[in-house]
C-alpha cells in the first residue's frame, strides 16, 4: 500500500515537474532576446543589409513586452507591418504567453510544496525512474519532430488555434521577414533541452538519497 502511495506520488511529481521546467522554459527562451539577436548575427546576416539592425530589435523588443504584459496593447513595429490577421495571432499568443506564465508560478509553487515533503523523508530516489521515462520520451519526441519541423511547426498551429490567423502573408505581414522558421526551430530545441536539464537534476538529487 505504501509502495502505491510512493509510486503515484512520484508520478504526480514527475508531471509537476514537466509542467513548471516547460513553462519556465517557454518563459525564459521567450524573454532572453539575445538569443534572437545571436540566431540572426550567425544564420541570417543578411537581414541586416536590407533593414535596420536598430529597427529589427526595437521592434522584437515591443513584441516581447507586448507578449508579455497584460498592461501592453499595442506594438511599435515600425517599418514593419502586420495586417488584421497578424494582430489577431499575437493577441492569441498573448493569451497563450500570459496563460504560460500563470501556470509557470502556480507549478513551482505546488512543486516546492510536494518535493519538500520528498525531501524531508529522504525519498527523492522515487523520482529517478519516472524521470528517466520521460527523458526517453522526450528524446523520441524531439528527434521525431526535428525530422520534419516545418511540418510539426503547421500541425502544432492546427491544434493550438482555432483559426488560420497564423498564417502570414509577408506582403501584408511583414515582420515574419524578420522571424525565419529556424529561429523557432532554435527556441524549440532549447526549450527541451532545458528540461532535460532539470529532469538530469532531479535524478542528480534523487540519487543522493539512496543509501
Amino acid at each position: 500500500m505504501l509502495y502505491n502511495h510512493f509510486k503515484m506520488y512520484s508520478y504526480l511529481l514527475m508531471l509537476l515537474i514537466f509542467v513548471a521546467s516547460i513553462t519556465t522554459a517557454v518563459f525564459l527562451v521567450t524573454n532572453m532576446s539575445v538569443l534572437y539577436a545571436i540566431h540572426l548575427n550567425l544564420f541570417h546576416p543578411e537581414i541586416f543589409n536590407k533593414y535596420s539592425s536598430y529597427k529589427i530589435f526595437l521592434a522584437y523588443d515591443s513584441i516581447i513586452k507586448y507578449l508579455q504584459s497584460p498592461f501592453i496593447n499595442t506594438m511599435n513595429l515600425a517599418p514593419f507591418h502586420l495586417s488584421k490577421s497578424g494582430i489577431f495571432h499575437f493577441l492569441d499568443v498573448k493569451r497563450l504567453i500570459l496563460f504560460n506564465n500563470f501556470l509557470m508560478l502556480s507549478s513551482i509553487l505546488l512543486l516546492y510544496k510536494m518535493y519538500t515533503k520528498v525531501l524531508i523523508l529522504h525519498k527523492r530516489w522515487i523520482l529517478i525512474q519516472p524521470l528517466k521515462f520521460l527523458n526517453l520520451f522526450i528524446y523520441l519526441f524531439v528527434v521525431l519532430c526535428l525530422t520534419d519541423f516545418q511540418s510539426f511547426f503547421i500541425f502544432f498551429h492546427k491544434l493550438i488555434f482555432t483559426n488560420d490567423y497564423w498564417i502570414f502573408d509577408s506582403k501584408l505581414d511583414s515582420l515574419i521577414n524578420i522571424l525565419p522558421m529556424d529561429f523557432f526551430t532554435q527556441s524549440f530545441i532549447l526549450i527541451f533541452l532545458f528540461i532535460l536539464f532539470v529532469n538530469y537534476l532531479f535524478i542528480a538529487y534523487g540519487k543522493r538519497d539512496i543509501k
